[in-house]
C-alpha cells in the first residue's frame, strides 16, 4: 500500500512538472508568435516607408525634369532680354525663376510697366498659358536710394514701390494673358533682400529687380 501512495505521489509530481513545462512552452510560443508578428509589422511599415521615399523621390526627379523643361520654354520666350543682359532665368530645384532688371520693367521709382515690359509681359503669358497650370510669384526688389518726392504718382518706401510693382505684374499677367488670380501671388520686399552691396551704381542696379517664380505643376 505504502509503495502504490509513493507511485502516485510521483505520478502526480511528474504530471505537474508536465503541466508547468507545457504552459511555459504555450507562453514562449505565444510570445515568439507575438514577436514575429511585431516583426512582420515593422518589416512591412519599413517597405511601405522606403516604397512611399522611393515613390516621393521619382517625383521630384519628375518635376525637375519638368523644370528643365519650362526653364528652356521661357528662355526661348526672353532670349532676346537674357542677350541684352536685361534678364536671366535660372531653375532653383523644382521652379524657374526669371528674372527681370528694373530698367526693362519700369522707369525709376515708378510702377507703371514700360512698353517694352509690356512687350515682355505678353510673350511671358503666353507662354505660361502653354505650360498650363502654374503657381506664380512675383516678387519686387529694390536698392536703398533715396525715394525722390514727386507731386503725383511718388511712394513713401522702396516697401510701397516693390509691392506696387509686384503687383501691376501680377495683375497685366491676369488681365491681358488669362492666367488664374489663384494661381498669382505679388510680394515686395522693398531694399531688405540684396543681391549685391548698395555702395556701388553696379550693385544697386543689379538689386533693383522683380522676380517671376514658376512653381512646378500640381504645386497649388
Amino acid at each position: 500500500q505504502k509503495d502504490k501512495i509513493t507511485a502516485e505521489r510521483a505520478r502526480i509530481n511528474l504530471q505537474a512538472k508536465h503541466d508547468t513545462l507545457k504552459t511555459a512552452r504555450d507562453k514562449a510560443l505565444s510570445e515568439l508568435a507575438a514577436i514575429k508578428q511585431k516583426h512582420d509589422e515593422l518589416a512591412a511599415q519599413v517597405e511601405a516607408e522606403n516604397t512611399g521615399k522611393e515613390k516621393a523621390q521619382a517625383e521630384r526627379r519628375d518635376r525637375a525634369a519638368s523644370a528643365r523643361e519650362d526653364m528652356g520654354t521661357l528662355a526661348d520666350t526672353v532670349l532676346k532680354e537674357i542677350q541684352a543682359e536685361k534678364a536671366k532665368i535660372a531653375q532653383d530645384g523644382e521652379a524657374v525663376t526669371l528674372t527681370l532688371q528694373e530698367p526693362l520693367m519700369f522707369k525709376p521709382q515708378q510702377a507703371k510697366l514700360t512698353q517694352e515690359g509690356v512687350a515682355v509681359l505678353d510673350r511671358l503669358g503666353r507662354a505660361l498659358q502653354a505650360l498650363g497650370p502654374r503657381a506664380i510669384r512675383v516678387e519686387g526688389h529694390s536698392d536703398n536710394s533715396p525715394i525722390k518726392w514727386e507731386l503725383f504718382g511718388s511712394f513713401a518706401s522702396h516697401w510701397d514701390l516693390s509691392s506696387a510693382r509686384a503687383t501691376a505684374i501680377a495683375r497685366y499677367l491676369h488681365e491681358h494673358s488669362g492666367l488664374d488670380p489663384r494661381r498669382i501671388a505679388a510680394s515686395g520686399f522693398g531694399e531688405f533682400r540684396p543681391l549685391k552691396g548698395n555702395d556701388t551704381p553696379e550693385g544697386r542696379e543689379t538689386n533693383k529687380r522683380m522676380l517671376v517664380v514658376i512653381e512646378p505643376a500640381g504645386s497649388l
